[in-house]
């Protein structure tokens, strides 16, 4: 009786496991589904990045050329003229959001659609700007534009700084997978996984930092640190200050980020070590990025 119920059990455990191995696979592929859209998504834009740009440099010449004839219109058109530069000023960053691009490239469309109504307003303007009712016009027009000019800035500079943020949160790393796993080391080097915290002489750890076009390319540094059950922190303990934090770290590993996935390996070297949780965490510039634990016995 005792053996059928311990089957009975083994069978259902199978079934849970496989359950469980079919959903995360499932998680798995759709994951890799979305990063694929999404790189797609951010070439496009760095492929119509060099039109719309090129769009709004025309548009911005069409209206300095106008602003020059000093008409009643040329305040109006500093305006439009000015949120061009801004539009312009967010499309020289090499790292523009795909949904900030997408914003921009309305607003070229609407300042595009709007030009040519008001170039042909500031010609009649510039005709007839010698007329004592022009003048008047001009200056009412003056003071009631300045006045839009300064609420103008305001929405606009807002924006602006919205913006950079938004580029500034797409273009982070971020450490994904991170694990930890502990080996014996025999004299022949070969390595053996052991659980036995007397028996480790080695802790392996890996993580990975995902592509990101967004993200500048150059050699990041990342400052691993490994506190035993005592929360004594294992290994070089160097410190880097980071405002006003400081950060006591085991080691620190460079990696050449050019974009790309990259796969992180390095063997941590331990010795006398007492059994109990470990623990493990990641730092990039001082913020936590990752952390996992291990726990020997």
């Amino acid at each position: 009786m005792n053996l059928e119920k311990q089957n009975y059990s083994l069978k259902t455990a199978v079934i849970i496991m496989s359950i469980l191995l079919i959903g995360s696979f499932v998680y798995i592929f759709r994951f890799a589904d979305d990063t694929k859209t999404l790189v797609t998504t951010v070439k496009k834009v760095k492929t119509e990045k060099e039109l719309v740009t090129e769009k709004l440099q025309k548009l911005k010449a069409t209206y300095e050329e106008a602003i020059s004839k000093k008409t009643a219109m040329s305040a109006q058109l500093i305006i439009e003229r000015d949120k061009i530069d801004k539009l312009l000023t967010v499309l020289k960053s090499s790292n523009v959001d795909p949904k900030v691009f997408a914003d921009i490239k309305a607003q070229s469309v609407s300042l595009e659609s709007s030009t040519k109504e008001l170039i042909a307003k500031n010609e009649e303007a510039f005709t007839a700007k010698s007329s004592p009712e022009t003048i008047k016009i001009r200056i009412d027009s003056v003071v009631a534009t300045k006045k839009e000019i300064i609420k103008s800035n305001k929405t606009l500079t807002n924006q602006f700084t919205e913006l950079k943020k938004n580029v500034v949160l797409a273009s982070k790393l971020s450490v994904v997978n991170l694990a930890v796993k502990s080996f014996k080391v025999r004299d022949s080097g070969k390595e053996v996984e052991t659980e036995k915290a007397s028996r480790t002489e080695e802790l392996k750890i890996t993580f990975t930092i995902p592509e990101n076009i967004l993200a500048k390319a150059e050699p990041k540094i990342y400052n691993i640190q490994v506190i035993d059950s005592k929360n004594n922190v294992l290994g070089e303990k160097k410190t880097e200050t980071y405002g006003e934090k400081t950060l006591t770290y085991s080691f620190a590993k460079t990696i050449d980020y050019q974009n790309k996935t990259v796969d992180v390996l390095e063997n941590f070297m331990v010795e006398n070590l007492e059994e109990g949780d470990f623990l493990v965490n990641v730092f990039y510039q001082g913020e936590l990025v990752s952390k996992t634990t291990i726990t020997l016995k």
